[in-house]
């Protein structure tokens, strides 16, 4: 009998070494992406770049895979003040043109992120996903007509492998990289 504890044990102990290591490069895999991810948007020299409200945030999911969320404003803008007081409906109307124009870009962004860092997830298993959310900012008072709130881009490993390594076509990863808006 003792005999089958310790073992039992000794099966224990060894599976949980195994899972805490493996947890332990998922981990650091998702917070080199993470660092990626900001930087990416860090970086752009655009004429009016996107402000990121925080850092990326990534986590793994049993079963789904790693997700990375990031709040985004899309067209940086004063918010009200004693300084700034109303804005005008016409200034509304220009802003929210301009925030629907930045969407390809943005959706574009996330496909191209979704394709490029999750060649750093050597520990996801191929049918599992790699999801980038990005939450879209917006004042209380903005036109939302047309404008979503979200957007969700996700793809199997196996897919976003493919689409790296070229040998999808463009038609092909399109289909495969499920972008959405919420």
């Amino acid at each position: 009998m003792r005999l089958l504890v310790s073992l039992l044990l000794i099966s224990a102990v060894a599976s949980a070494v195994e899972t805490d290591a493996k947890s332990a490069a998922i981990r650091g895999e998702i917070m080199e992406i993470e660092r990626a991810i900001d930087r990416r948007f860090l970086d752009v020299r655009d004429e009016t770049p996107m402000t990121m409200l925080g850092n990326t945030r990534g986590v793994y999911l049993l079963g789904y895979g790693a997700v990375f969320t990031v709040q985004l404003n899309l067209v940086p803008t004063a918010g009200l003040s004693p300084f700034r007081g109303s804005y005008s409906e016409e200034e509304k109307r220009q802003l929210n043109i301009r925030k629907r124009q930045r969407l390809e870009t943005l959706e574009q962004r996330a496909r191209e992120i979704l394709v490029e860092e999750s060649e750093k997830l050597h520990s996801l298993s191929a049918d599992e996903k790699v999801a980038f959310s990005v939450a879209l900012f917006h004042f209380a008072w903005e036109d939302l007509t047309q404008l979503p709130g979200q957007l969700v881009a996700s793809a199997t490993k196996t897919s976003l492998d493919g689409a790296r390594a070229g040998r999808l076509d463009v038609a092909e990863v399109r289909r495969r990289l499920d972008v959405r808006y919420f």
